[in-house]
């Protein structure tokens, strides 16, 4: 039979971003770690995989067609437009050479016709292909839903992946 470690014992919690772990009450507990901001544009964080600090940028919205800024003395973000007709990905498989408007949009510029062959991202539909009226873009990725065959951590039942455990 085990007995715990007394208190206070030094440990290790396996989390590379806490410190000064100790057992407590048969636990080992760590401080998170402090991490500290360059600046008011930065965020400061511990990297779980290395245990290191890191800083990211503050001001940034995802968005490709714009421009990102933080002013440095009062860490606020401000979002300017890219110029019109810079490259981006408007996360559409029926799209082709997608660009900034202008206006902080990612629009296409021209499509795939429809039937071709593109890829929905669902494992659980097969044949998948730009749908939509030929003459009126937007097209959309779609696919013949399927039954039976597995995916990432299910099984798929009328084109939707089915967790194993809820069959």
């Amino acid at each position: 039979k085990y007995s715990n470690a007394p208190s206070s014992t030094t440990c290790s919690d396996g989390n590379l971003c806490t410190e000064n772990d100790q057992c407590n009450s048969g636990q080992c507990q760590g401080s998170a770690k402090l991490c500290v901001n360059l600046n008011l544009c930065q965020i400061a964080a511990c990297n779980p995989d290395n245990g290191q600090c890191e800083n990211s940028p503050k001001c940034n919205d995802g968005n490709p067609c714009t421009n990102d800024n933080c002013i440095i003395l009062t860490g606020i973000c401000t979002y300017g437009n890219t110029t019109s007709g810079t490259g981006c990905d408007d996360q559409n498989p029926c799209s082709v050479n997608s660009s900034c408007n202008g206006s902080g949009s990612c629009v296409a510029t021209s499509w795939e016709d429809v039937g071709d062959a593109c890829n929905d991202g669902n494992p659980c539909t097969i044949f998948d292909s730009c749908q939509g009226a030929s003459s009126k873009p937007p097209l959309y990725c779609d696919g013949t839903p399927q039954s039976g065959n597995s995916c990432p951590g299910g099984t798929c039942s009328s084109g939707v992946c089915k967790p194993d455990d809820s069959q």
